[in-house]
């Protein structure tokens, strides 16, 4: 039987298995983890097969490699010793019977910049880095020890300047889960509102053509990753904005808050918080797009982020929002720049990381039940991360006031 492979890139998968012994059977699937891109352009080959004999009468002939009882290729500890020869597995003598223990057939994952596609690229991210990683480690211990150890001091210390206003958060989420974690939904309106606006660029005739006239060949080419990204980014601070807002409202226990509609509320700073969102993101997302930008972005990160709130506590314009956030945070921008980073990193992480889990455990779940599962994890996290940007607020703000009077 010949064998008809399809090359992408450098992966040659099979797509009719050869039932006799032959180095281009594909491995069992125990011995190797990974992910294989079958994105264009693509070749078809069709090789010719040799049926090789069980050992090789002439020892100085063509096929006297076959009598080789030794290890092929360089010679490394555990799995990175290279293999042994075909002679030595029992598949070369019982070729059937070693098929039948092969997998039927690959996930084909559809292309395109939804989650499920995000959840699959950082699945197959994951794996890469990890397997580099490996091999690094083998090849020169000290390059990754030593930047693995700087990471976990590092994280180590965020977590303990973080600590309190992290816990403070989960303390007001525990005690009001019933009120606060519906809060969440806010944020799926614009959510899908985004990713409407994703599908209509895509089906924009002008749009599309500029994408193709960037990266003619691939379909999942940088240009789009890069717009499903930005677009993607831009839907989690509006939703970030509107639940922090609502959070806000909901834990001020002042008279004049008392009674009143919060639905009335938010329509009625709608203005100030599109411009907070507008004054934030743009600034922040170009800076964030350069190289040496990204520490001015992360400054103006903290330096703003306390905006939102601002604006539902103190009910003042996008303009004084955004001087008030930066007057409270002055003396505690690093405080507040871990704390927020930590927030929104649980926030965007937690619903991949329970994709990532369920991807490879559950396989029979179809694909696109991914999407709303990484949603609800968002939905019920956000309030969270709101309630740390809220407790900022009070901190800074009683701080201030504190040291307001030790001045005077």
């Amino acid at each position: 039987l010949i064998p008809r492979t399809v090359t992408s890139g450098p992966v040659t998968r099979i797509t009719s298995p050869c039932p006799c012994p032959s180095s281009v059977a594909s491995p069992r699937p125990s011995s190797v983890i990974g992910a294989d891109s079958t994105t264009g352009p693509s070749r078809v080959v069709d090789p010719h097969v040799v049926l090789l004999p069980t050992q090789a009468a002439d020892a100085t002939g063509s096929l006297a490699w076959l009598n080789f009882d030794g290890r092929w290729g360089e010679r490394w500890a555990g799995p990175f010793n290279g293999p042994t020869g075909p002679t030595s597995k029992p598949r070369w003598y019982d070729p059937i019977a070693w098929q039948e223990g092969l997998r039927d057939g690959s996930i084909a994952i559809p292309g395109g910049t939804g989650t499920t596609a995000q959840l699959i690229s950082s699945f197959c991210g994951v794996v890469g880095w990890g397997s580099n990683q490996v091999i690094e480690l083998q090849l020169n211990p000290l390059r990754v020890l030593v930047p693995a150890v700087g990471v976990v001091l590092l994280t180590g210390w965020v977590l303990r300047r973080t600590r309190g206003p992290l816990r403070q958060a989960t303390s007001v989420i525990r005690t009001r889960a019933r009120e606060l974690v519906p809060l969440g939904l806010l944020g799926l309106p614009i959510s899908l509102a985004m990713g409407g606006l994703v599908w209509l660029t895509r089906h924009i005739p002008v749009v599309d053509d500029l994408v193709d006239l960037v990266d003619p060949v691939r379909s999942d080419s940088p240009t789009r990753l890069f717009g499903s990204m930005l677009t993607g980014g831009a839907a989690i601070a509006a939703a970030f904005t509107v639940v922090t807002a609502a959070v806000a409202l909901s834990t001020t226990d002042t008279p004049v808050r008392r009674g009143r509609d919060l639905r009335r509320d938010l329509a009625a700073s709608a203005k100030p918080l599109a411009g907070v969102l507008v004054r934030t993101a743009v600034p922040i997302t170009v800076l964030g797009l350069t190289t040496v930008g990204v520490p001015v972005a992360l400054w103006l990160f903290a330096r703003w982020h306390l905006a939102p709130t601002v604006v539902m506590r103190e009910g003042v314009d996008a303009g004084r929002a955004l001087r008030r956030s930066n007057e409270l945070v002055r003396g505690r921008t690093g405080i507040t720049l871990a704390t927020a980073l930590v927030a929104q990193t649980v926030v965007v992480g937690s619903g991949l990381v329970v994709g990532l889990v369920i991807l490879t455990t559950v396989t029979g779940l179809p694909l696109w039940a991914l999407t709303p599962v990484v949603t609800a994890v968002t939905v019920v996290v956000m309030p969270w991360a709101a309630a740390v940007a809220v407790g900022l607020y009070d901190d800074a703000s009683a701080w201030g006031v504190v040291h307001d009077d030790a001045s005077a």
